[in-house]
C-alpha cells in the first residue's frame, strides 16, 4: 500500500473508517451504516464503504450499498470512497476489491475496536458525562443498563485505518441513538441530522416504491 496510509510531518493524512457488512437483513445492514456514517463523522475520516457481497434474505447475488443508496447524498455530507475507488487511489491491484481480498488488507492493515453496538456506549468526547450529567438519566434506562461505556483512544484517534470487521461478539448492529451518547446537545442534533440527510435511497428505487403505492391494487385500499 503506497502513501495513501502513509504521511508526513508536513503533509495531514487522509484517515480512512472502513467495515464489512453486516450478516442481517437490510434493516440491520442500515442500522449498521448509520454507526459507521456518524464514527467517521466524529473522527474525520474518510468513509471506505465495502465490497460487493450477497445481502440475507435478497437472493445470491452480490450487492453493494449504493445499489440501494443515493451516494451523492451521503458524499454531500462526509468524504466517501468505494471499495473500487479506494484500490485505486492506494494504488493497489485490483482484485483486493473482492469481498474476501478487501477484508483481509483490512484485517491485516487496520486497527479494529473490540466494540459491540448494542453492548457498548460511546461517550464523545470522553468528558461526556461531566459536560451533560443528565445524560446520567439515559444510562439507567433498563435497555440501557447492562451497557458497557466507551471511549475513542489516542490509539483509534490516530491511527490511518480504522476498521470494524463483521463478527458476532464486535458486531456494530443498533440503533445509533442508544450507541452515542455526545456531550455537547447541539452536536448530537447535528448527528441526527447528518443521518437524516446522508442516507437516503437512490431516486429510481424510490420512483418503483412511489409506483407501487399508487398502483390500483393499492389505491383501492387506501
Amino acid at each position: 500500500m503506497n502513501d495513501v496510509l502513509r504521511h508526513s510531518d508536513t503533509v495531514k493524512p487522509q484517515r480512512f473508517l472502513a467495515f464489512e457488512t453486516d450478516f442481517g437483513g437490510w434493516n440491520n445492514i442500515l442500522m449498521q451504516l448509520e454507526i459507521m456514517v456518524v464514527l467517521a463523522w466524529i473522527t474525520g475520516r474518510t468513509l471506505v464503504l465495502p465490497p460487493a457481497k450477497p445481502f440475507y434474505l435478497l437472493g445470491e447475488a452480490s450487492r453493494l450499498l449504493e445499489d440501494f443508496l443515493d451516494l451523492d447524498a451521503l458524499r454531500r455530507q462526509i468524504p466517501v470512497l468505494t471499495a473500487d475507488e479506494f484500490v485505486e487511489v492506494a494504488e493497489l491491484d485490483t482484485e483486493v476489491a473482492t469481498d474476501e481480498k478487501f477484508h483481509d488488507l483490512m484485517r491485516a492493515r487496520g486497527v479494529m475496536p473490540p466494540w459491540n453496538g448494542v453492548e457498548d456506549i460511546l461517550l464523545f468526547p470522553s468528558d461526556a458525562l461531566l459536560t451533560r450529567p443528565e445524560l446520567l438519566a439515559r444510562l439507567a434506562g433498563p435497555s440501557q443498563a447492562h451497557r458497557q461505556l466507551i471511549t475513542i483512544s489516542n490509539e483509534l484517534r490516530e491511527c490511518d485505518l480504522l476498521y470494524f470487521p463483521m463478527t458476532t461478539e464486535h458486531r456494530m448492529f443498533g440503533v445509533a441513538e442508544c450507541f452515542f451518547l455526545f456531550g455537547d446537545e447541539q452536536l448530537e442534533r447535528r448527528a441526527r441530522t447528518l443521518l437524516r440527510d446522508a442516507i437516503r435511497f437512490r431516486q429510481d428505487i424510490i420512483n418503483l416504491a412511489e409506483a407501487a403505492i399508487n398502483a390500483p391494487i393499492l389505491a383501492g385500499r387506501r
